[in-house]
C-alpha cells in the first residue's frame, strides 16, 4: 500500500528532481524513455517479530529446563527468605546474619581492591 515498501534501487538518471534549485536544463524529464525507475514492491514482513517471539521464548524455556534437569542454576534459602536483604522490622530479620553478610561483602570488596592495586603495580613495573 504505502511507498515505504518500494525498492527505489539505483538512479536511472543523473538529472536532478524538479524541486531542486538548479537550472531547468539539469532537471529530470520524466517523458524521456529509459529514465523511468522500475519500483517493485518489497515483501512486507512487519509483525513477524511478534509472531516469532512466543516460539523463541518457548525454545529458550525448554532449553533452560533441559539444562536444569539434574540441578538448578540457583539455590535459595530453605525458608525462602532473602536474609541479606531484610530490613529491621521485617519478619525473619536477624541483625547477626545481616552484619555477617555485610562484613563478608566488605571483606570481598577489600580483597578485590587489593587485586586491582596489585595488577596496577605490575603494569607500572612493565611500563
Amino acid at each position: 500500500d504505502g511507498h515505504e515498501f518500494l525498492d527505489y534501487g539505483a538512479a536511472a538518471s543523473t538529472a536532478f528532481p524538479t524541486f531542486f534549485d538548479v537550472p531547468t536544463e539539469r532537471h529530470w524529464d520524466p517523458s524521456v524513455e529509459g529514465e523511468q525507475c522500475e519500483q517493485s514492491r518489497y515483501n512486507d514482513w512487519t509483525g513477524i517479530d511478534s509472531l516469532a517471539a512466543p516460539i523463541v521464548a518457548l525454545i529458550v524455556f525448554v532449553f533452560v529446563q533441559w539444562l536444569e534437569r539434574d540441578k538448578p542454576f540457583f539455590t535459595f534459602a530453605k525458608d525462602g527468605i532473602m536474609v541479606g536483604y531484610l530490613k529491621e522490622g521485617q519478619v525473619g530479620y536477624d541483625p547477626e546474619v545481616r552484619n555477617s553478610a555485610r562484613s563478608e561483602s566488605n571483606a570481598q570488596e577489600k580483597e578485590d581492591h587489593a587485586r586491582v592495586d596489585e595488577v596496577d603495580n605490575v603494569m607500572d613495573d612493565v611500563r
